[in-house]
């Protein structure tokens, strides 16, 4: 996409009527800043999205990919809305190295991708329940 700025010249030997048109060209528009916050139950993030230059033409969507680094297959891609500034990943495996890739798409074309990588938490330990019929409560006696 091309769009035109005038640009006023005003001299003696130049009336200001003229006008000499300087093209800006649109592309493709850089990638996102990535800031990953851990949910409280361990195997959730939310990945906020910092939207950074958007190469003269709006951003249309965010496409977003993770998976287990040591994996070879990624998740199914998410699309979100150019208005979006986060997304949330959920029921992540425990105790695992993540990858996260982010891409901004405009009418021009991609950005490189942003990255991000993080470990969720161990899988908490369930503490099984008594199995006396005692309320647990002592007499001082």
């Amino acid at each position: 996409m091309v769009g035109c700025r005038c640009v006023f010249v005003e001299s003696i030997a130049c009336p200001p009527i003229q006008c000499a048109f300087t093209p800006i060209l649109a592309g493709e528009p850089s990638a996102p800043k990535l800031e990953g916050h851990m949910g409280d139950d361990g195997n959730s993030i939310k990945v906020n999205l910092i939207k950074q230059d958007d190469g003269g033409s709006p951003i249309r969507h965010y496409l977003i990919k993770y998976k287990v680094k040591q994996s070879p297959e990624w998740k199914p891609e998410i699309r979100l809305p150019s208005g979006s500034d986060h997304v949330m990943l959920k029921s992540l495996d425990w105790n695992a190295e993540y990858e996260v890739t982010v891409i901004a798409e405009n009418q021009q074309g991609k950005s490189k991708p942003a990255r991000y990588a993080f470990r969720t938490s161990a899988q908490p330990t369930i503490i099984p329940a008594s199995t006396t019929t005692t309320s647990g409560l002592g007499t001082a006696a």
